[in-house]
């Protein structure tokens, strides 16, 4: 994203103090860097080389698109079957977990 046409010239209020003001365009400063931020790390993202290939067809069941119906699998369907177009990516985030993870969650429950 090109942002060289962010102006920091703003209008202001004359009922506005100069104390607001200030704080304003620091804010504003704030946001347009964080919008920077944001679209390196979009880029980097984009910039990833392809990840690992995922060998087994996992079958997942699918529910019913009315949550009101309940929630009994209504078909079957495959991972194959998800991402079809040219382009269409996955992106997985696995959180690994210990057995002891496992039964410390079991005894906040």
């Amino acid at each position: 994203m090109n942002t060289d046409w962010i102006d920091v010239q703003q209008t202001f209020d004359r009922r506005e103090s100069a104390d607001y003001r200030k704080r304003r365009q620091e804010l504003q400063q704030a946001e347009i860097a964080l919008m920077r931020q944001r679209e390196q790390v979009a880029e980097m993202r984009r910039a990833l080389p392809t990840g690992a290939v995922i060998k087994q067809d996992y079958i997942f069941q699918e529910g019913p698109a009315d949550l009101a119906a309940g929630n009994k699998p209504v078909r079957e369907v495959r991972l194959s079957q998800l991402f079809t177009a040219p382009k269409r990516s996955l992106v997985l985030y696995h959180f690994m977990e210990s057995v002891s993870d496992v039964h410390d969650v079991d005894r906040r429950v």
